[in-house]
C-alpha cells in the first residue's frame, strides 16, 4: 500500500538528474540494489542531509 509521497520511479530521475548535475555518481547501482559511492556522504553533508 503506497503511502503518500513521491514515486520510486520519480525520486530515481530525480537522482540521476542530480548526479548528472553535479557531474557525480552518487550511487553505485547494480541488479541487486545500489549503495552509495564515496561521493555520497560528501553530496548529503553539503545538501544539509545526515
Amino acid at each position: 500500500m503506497r503511502q503518500g509521497g513521491p514515486s520510486l520511479s520519480s525520486v530515481s530521475t530525480r537522482i540521476r538528474a542530480l548526479e548528472e548535475g553535479l557531474g557525480i555518481l552518487l550511487f553505485k547501482r547494480n541488479t541487486r540494489g545500489v549503495r552509495l559511492t564515496g561521493a555520497g556522504p560528501l553530496a548529503a553533508r553539503l545538501t544539509g542531509g545526515r
